[in-house]
């Protein structure tokens, strides 16, 4: 599956379609940022000024591929989109962007957590080695079912937006099906979508 965000532009282009993206998304020119844990923490930045379409564009850019997991988090006192890509060999990148300006931070190898699972499974120890080959197995079902998905991260993103108007803070290919988070009047609703069909099948409001 071909990233339907991933062509070059010129500089000057660049620039109409981050724009265009931000009306699409609906999310305006400010996001609420959310916490270390993506708990909208009151000690993270207030606002960003990426949206999750133009990260997901910035992001595909920086790693060709498809976007398995996007979330507005906070590093260091700064307000970043963290993304988990799994590029056109077949291997992960991490991709960390700006969320103020859409530089990209860091583009490297999948954080060991993810790796262990991700991988080949070799993470764990020897008396492991059913379960690993287990999760192995699990991760590489769920490789293809985003492979073979037809909204990518962007557009669940928008068409979740469409549903539930505000901001997204988070986009996670999970279990077979787009998993959603949108801010709303400083309520989180948590969206999920078909992949298929882009369908939204769930929206309830978190407690929490």
């Amino acid at each position: 599956m071909k990233p339907g965000l991933s062509k070059v532009l010129s500089k000057r282009g660049l620039l109409v379609s981050v724009v265009a993206a931000g009306v699409v998304a609906g999310g305006g020119a400010a996001a609420f940022a959310a916490g270390p844990n993506g708990d909208g923490d009151k000690d993270a930045p207030a606002k960003a000024s990426v949206t999750a379409v133009q990260a997901a564009d910035a992001v595909q850019k920086a790693a060709p591929g498809v976007i398995e997991e996007l979330e507005l988090d906070d590093e260091k006192g700064r307000t970043v989109w963290e993304a988990d890509v799994l590029t056109a060999d077949g291997t992960w990148r991490e991709v960390t962007l700006d969320a103020n300006d859409g530089k990209v931070i860091s583009n490297e190898v999948p954080r060991p957590d993810k790796g262990d699972e991700k991988s080949d499974g070799k993470g764990a120890e020897k008396g492991d080695a059913k379960s690993d080959d287990g999760d192995a197995k699990e991760a590489a079902a769920e490789a293809e079912a985003l492979k073979a998905a037809k909204t990518t991260a962007a557009q669940a993103a928008g068409l979740a937006l469409e549903k539930t108007p505000g901001t997204v803070t988070s986009v996670e290919f999970d279990d077979g099906s787009w998993e959603v988070e949108v801010v709303q009047n400083g309520a989180e609703h948590e969206l999920k979508l078909d992949p298929a069909s882009g369908k939204v099948l769930a929206d309830s409001v978190d407690e929490d």
